[in-house]
């Protein structure tokens, strides 16, 4: 089996040089940014098995991604489209507990809090409340997917996210950007899985959707 090395190399030409429509219609009218004279690697999914592997490339100026999927056993591209930009958290937040009595509540890690009374670090404002945010699996990737990766964490802690929902409003936090390039933007997916599972936790979901990006030449 190649390295990933290899993979990406043969992802980044395609980045570069499009063959396929979907790549060339979006490079037309948006451009893959650029690091140390390459493409920048947003991602990487690697999958078990013969699978292809999928490389997200960062788009100059926007928050959605180039995918290109390559085979790792005929070393070939074999799709290319846009990623959407998904961010996945649980979120919870409080006017009455600071920010150690929420991090009390269970024994998961956040990746992200604040106290009631700090400064906000765009525009200084002060916090209104105390909040902690838990965003595990950063990155690009499919929805469903990623939202399921974010579910095994949180139930590593049932009981600590139950607290979290019953006490400090505690819920999943999707903030989606699409690329606006025909008007057409998908949709996101919960299968039964999924919402058993967030029944189980007791959670809710809330979904901040944007469109953003240039529009296709034709």
């Amino acid at each position: 089996m190649p390295d990933n090395t290899a993979i990406i190399a043969i992802a980044a030409a395609e980045a570069t040089n499009p063959t396929f429509g979907t790549s060339k219609a979006f490079l037309e009218v948006h451009s893959v940014a650029i690091q140390d004279g390459e493409p920048k690697v947003a991602g990487i999914t690697i999958p078990a098995g013969p699978l292809p592997t999928i490389v997200y490339f960062a788009v100059e100026d926007e928050k959605f991604f180039l995918a290109v999927s390559v085979s790792p056993v005929s070393l070939t591209v074999e799709h290319a489209w846009v990623e959407d930009y998904h961010r996945i958290s649980f979120h919870a937040t409080s006017e009455t507990l600071d920010l150690q009595q929420l991090a009390a509540l269970t024994m998961l890690k956040p990746t992200e809090s604040w106290n009631k009374g700090d400064q906000r670090k765009l525009g200084g404002a002060l916090r209104k409340q105390s909040s902690i945010e838990f965003e595990p699996h950063p990155g690009p990737g499919e929805f469903e997917a990623r939202l399921k990766k974010l579910l095994s964490f949180l139930e590593q802690d049932h009981a600590g996210v139950q607290a979290l929902v019953d006490k400090a409003d505690g819920y999943l936090r999707i903030i989606s950007v699409f690329h606006n390039g025909n008007t057409m933007l998908g949709g996101l997916h919960l299968d039964k899985e999924c919402i058993q599972r967030m029944a189980a936790l007791n959670l809710e979901i809330d979904f901040d959707l944007y469109a953003e990006g240039n529009f296709y030449q034709s």
